[in-house]
């Protein structure tokens, strides 16, 4: 996941936790393509924690990612009584296809699953590319600060991410 939006202000955009700006997106490859994309494995959330690890940066610090999310402003505006989220999830290479899920969380420990409206296609083989992964967060979430992850199946991952969201009441 390398950014997202939510649909009470689009123009405030959110970065995925751990991605590395200057990493390229034309390839298929493990290097230099896949260093900043996050690996959320069950089994390693309790050293990685909720988020994954990247190749590039280790464990996506929640902490850390919210704090850096908010100070640069890059944190996703979603209204509260609609609740939709898009974010772009570049896939590298076939480990990187849907379909994905996503979950809320208002606190980084408990999370809620939202209902995916568009998905990221299962089919194909595609390098490269980014596609749009649109997610609606579960009813009743309250306004204030939270963050959303969403991931896929594979194997050789879960491959996904992360991002600060801000629940907008109006």
């Amino acid at each position: 996941m390398t950014s997202g939006f939510g649909d009470f202000n689009p123009a405030s955009r959110a970065k995925g936790f751990g991605i590395v700006d200057s990493t390229p997106r034309n390839g298929a490859t493990r290097e230099p393509f896949q260093v900043d994309t996050s690996i959320i494995r069950d089994r390693d959330m309790a050293t990685a924690g909720v988020c994954g690890k990247t190749l590039a940066g280790g464990p996506n610090d929640v902490t850390a990612g919210m704090k850096a999310a908010e100070a640069s402003g890059n944190v996703a505006q979603v209204r509260a009584s609609t609740g939709v989220v898009t974010m772009t999830i570049h896939q590298v290479n076939a480990d990187g296809k849907g379909p994905y899920t996503c979950m809320y969380s208002g606190d980084g420990t408990t999370f809620e699953s939202m209902t995916v409206i568009t998905d990221v296609p299962s089919e194909g083989r595609a390098t490269a590319t980014d596609f749009p992964l649109i997610a609606k967060l579960p009813s009743g979430v309250q306004p204030g600060a939270g963050m959303v992850r969403c991931r896929n199946n594979a194997r050789a991952g879960p491959f996904g991410g992360c991002m600060a969201v801000v629940v907008m009441a109006a």
